[in-house]
């Protein structure tokens, strides 16, 4: 290439990222970097002209947006649009810069890319990693008992120094479209409280659940039964139990999070 051609290029390449005054543009993008089309925007001002103001559209096919405001002080949200186990969703997307309540000056322009993210911390400003809703995947609480028994009867009791594996299979592919792969988790079994603990940050997805007891070399397949929804209630346990992680819509029309799995345990 022609030295001065090349250099034409670059400076309308730098030219081209660069952001007119009062506009904000971005681009939405899926786990895997492809473009999000079709994914709402929403714009709406805090301070200045744009005070009470609110702008909503959508990105092309590329997965972009652009549009131009009065100058002011503006926060902007993306959400994505999606139809899991037959239920619709609009799910909140994650800011690229990590700044989900910042105000921005319209002045200068402004770009602000998001992504759509099934696991990993979300855009809190000081999130607390124990707990489940601070991550955009799945929890699974674990209940060392039996959901057909009550009181004591329930409980189930594990030898010291015994693991269990929790095994997850994908089935299908994962809320996005994209590709699930399978899970293991390992918990320490205990006899002092049946209520053992929490698995965070797992992808939503569809997935086949088995668990077993492990100590030294020996594996000892367990029971399961679980319930998807808050106050649900379980079926018989069996040898595995099929889960999908749900969008929670607790909050209104679009969700933040997704629905925390009770899983049951017995020997």
């Amino acid at each position: 290439m022609v030295p001065a051609l090349k250099h034409i290029l670059v400076f309308l390449a730098v030219a081209g990222a660069s952001p007119a005054p009062d506009t904000f543009s971005g681009r939405i993008t899926d786990s895997a970097g492809h473009p999000l089309s079709g994914a709402e925007v929403t714009i709406y001002g805090t301070t200045g002209a744009g005070q009470h103001a609110s702008f909503e559209l959508k990105t092309d096919t590329s997965g972009r947006y652009s549009i131009h405001v009065p100058r002011g002080l503006y926060i902007v949200r993306a959400y994505a649009n999606v139809t899991w186990n037959s239920k619709r969703y609009r799910l909140n997307l994650h800011p690229a810069d990590n700044e989900n309540t910042r105000s921005y000056d319209s002045t200068p322009g402004v770009v602000k890319d998001f992504v759509w993210r099934l696991n990993g911390l979300k855009a809190f400003r000081n999130p607390d990693p124990e707990r489940p809703e601070s991550y955009y995947g799945g929890a699974i609480h674990i209940v060392l008992s039996d959901p057909m028994r009550t009181g004591v009867d329930a409980y189930a009791v594990f030898a010291p120094a015994t693991v269990i594996e929790i095994l997850l299979n994908p089935i299908g592919s994962l809320l996005d479209g994209s590709a699930a792969h399978p899970l293991m988790f390992e918990v320490k079994a205990s006899s002092h409280s049946p209520h053992q603990c929490v698995l965070r940050d797992i992808p939503a997805g569809r997935y086949l659940l088995t668990a077993r007891a492990r100590k030294a070399d020996k594996f000892i397949p367990l029971r399961v039964a679980a319930t998807v929804h808050e106050g649900g209630a379980p079926a018989a346990p069996a040898k595995s139990v099929d889960i999908a992680f749900q969008p929670s819509n607790l909050l209104g029309p679009s969700s933040d999070g997704i629905e925390t799995v009770t899983l049951y345990i017995m020997n």
